[in-house]
């Protein structure tokens, strides 16, 4: 199992960055930005133009890559999220967001599993703090 693209990403795309300080998905941002990660990131917020200078885009489709590595911090559709990721290619997810108390947390695990397998995705989460490469960043 190749775990580089967790440790080491040339690109990231970040879904659900929020404007609001003080929030995580605003933070996880922040984070990145205040290592000097020096990969790109991208951004996914259709309600945004851009979030600490950096572009958001609307939709998947809109990207100029396939990123290295997702990240999702948005708590709504995260199992119609992630089949869009495999469907666009993506290879390698972490899913800081939990599962909400009303979600069947075993049924949407399953999802997320069956999904990832069929797609040969590499994943972290849900309910995972991330990741920080502080020897190469």
């Amino acid at each position: 199992m190749n775990l580089e693209p967790f440790f080491n990403p040339s690109s990231i795309l970040i879904i659900g960055v929020s404007r609001k300080t003080f929030t995580f998905n605003y933070t996880i941002l922040k984070n990145l930005l205040e290592i000097f990660y020096k990969g790109k990131i991208y951004i996914l917020n259709p309600n945004a133009s851009e979030i600490l200078g950096v572009k958001s885009y609307s939709s998947l489709e809109d990207l100029p890559e396939i990123p290295d590595l997702a990240v999702i911090v948005i708590n709504k559709k995260i199992v119609e999220i992630i089949e869009n990721l495999a469907q666009f290619g993506v290879k390698y997810l972490t899913i800081q967001s939990e599962l909400k108390p009303r979600t069947d947390y075993y049924k949407a695990g399953l999802m997320i599993s069956d999904i990832c397998e069929k797609h040969g995705i590499t994943y972290l989460g849900p309910s995972m703090l991330g990741i920080i490469n502080f020897i190469d960043n």
